[in-house]
Formats: C-alpha cells, structure tokens, sequence
C-alpha cells in the first residue's frame, strides 16, 4: 500500500544521497551501493500457503535477500537483527514451549546470512541515529500489538526492564552460554549419527542398541540429524522423542 512506497521511496533516496562512490584518504574510490528492490502480495501468499501473514513476509524477504544476492553476487547477507530481536525471540520460544535449541535464539551465522549486530540493543541503534541525525523510518506494524512478538515487546520487555534495566544485555550473554552447551550437545550427536549407514529403501540406518544407549540429550539430536540429513524437516520434539523410546522398548520396530 502506500505506507510500503513511501518506504521504498526513503530508501531509494538514501541510497542515491548517501551510498553513493566514497573516495577513501589513500586516493583510492569505493563504488556505490547498487539499490534492489521487490515487491509481493503478502496475504495472498500467507493464505495460499496455510501459514500467517508474519511467516509468510519473512519468507518472501528471505527468498528476496537471497536473489538480490545472487544479482549483487554477493557472498553473504547481512541482517540487522538486534540484541533486543534475540530476547524476544527467546521469550516466545519459552512462553510457547521449547528445548535448549529454542532457547539459542537467532543464530549469529546461518549459512549466508550474518546478523552483526545482533549483540547491539535497539536503544544503542536509536542513539547512534539520532547523535549523528541519521534519517530513518518504522514500519507501522512494529506498533500493532496484534502480533504476540509485538505484545512481547511493549508490554513484557519493558516490565523485565524495570526489574533489571541490564536485562536485554544479560540475555544475550545467556543465549551465548545457551548456545556453546547446545553446540557441544549436537556435536556430540553429529559424531554417533555419522555411524549411520544408507538403507536399501533409501533411508538411513542406525543401530537400535546405539541410539538407546545415548544420553537422551544426545539421543534426540541424532533422531534430529539423521531426519534432517533424509530432508525431513517437518518434526517435533514429541516425534524424536518417540524414537528414542522406541529404541529402548523391548521390540525396537516400527513404522510411521
């Protein structure tokens, strides 16, 4: 709509204003920043999918990152996800439930794509614009607190603020800490789930009595390497859990 091309429109004109070729102290010049952009029907594409309109637009900005990628011939892209972004993250995953690998937050590195200031808070973003008068612009829905992350974020965050106004930044300690035990852990996995052998179905096979000998920390991470080395991506914990108990039952078999 027309909040949308006002918000290509402010970018446009950053970029042509302020990324244009930089001539560097050693006479040497950077290039300027080329500009691409995209568009798409975020409703249509969340109700053909069956998924809700935030999943549906973080798809499609995804799916455009990466073609502008390619365009750009770029290596890697960058998001600008913040400290902040990570807390709420980790917020949802526990109000919803989750195990240690929820309770990681957003990964620094995920193949491509890079996330530097993901140890930064929001307020320290805000600041730096504001010292140096940078112009900006918010997406009106980062307001709506019909999205629970938004709920999160204006109603819950602040009160935890109020008990420690360290709060953001301790927690991106604790997601590090979280993430170093849960890296260990699926490291661990990765090296039993490596003794797995190709099944003549086309699966993978892998010792019953090997997989319910493993710690159950250990065990649900190889049911979740294996199954997503088979491409199966559509789990849940309930789903490996199950394995690992059928492995220590008496007549370790079964079908799904």
């Amino acid at each position: 709509g027309e909040e949308s091309r006002r918000d290509a429109a402010f970018v446009a004109q950053f970029v042509a204003l302020c990324c244009g070729p930089q001539r560097l102290p050693d006479g040497s010049q950077l290039p300027a920043v080329p500009l691409f952009s995209g568009s798409g029907d975020v409703s249509a594409q969340a109700a053909q999918m069956g998924i809700g309109t935030e999943e549906a637009a973080r798809q499609m900005r995804y799916a455009f990152l990466h073609r502008a990628a390619q365009q750009a011939g770029a290596t890697l892209i960058a998001t600008a996800h913040t400290a902040d972004d990570n807390a709420e993250t980790v917020l949802l995953h526990l109000i919803r439930g989750s195990g240690l690998q929820g309770l990681t937050g957003i990964r620094p590195r995920q193949g491509r794509l890079v996330r530097p200031l993901l140890t930064t808070t929001r307020r320290e973003i805000e600041d730096y614009l504001e010292l140096y008068h940078i112009p900006h612009v918010e997406d009106s829905t980062n307001q709506d607190d019909a999205y629970t992350r938004n709920q999160v974020r204006h109603q819950v965050i602040p009160l935890l603020d109020e008990i420690n106004p360290w709060f953001v930044p301790r927690m991106a300690d604790t997601i590090r800490y979280l993430r170093s035990d849960n890296d260990y852990l699926s490291a661990q996995a990765a090296a039993v789930a490596r003794r797995a052998r190709p099944a003549g179905d086309g699966g993978l096979s892998i010792s019953a009595a090997l997989l319910a000998s493993q710690p159950d920390p250990i065990a649900v991470r190889i049911v979740s390497c294996l199954l997503g080395r088979l491409g199966e991506f559509q789990f849940r914990a309930a789903h490996l859990t199950a394995v690992v108990a059928l492995s220590r039952s008496p007549a370790p078999s079964g079908a799904a």
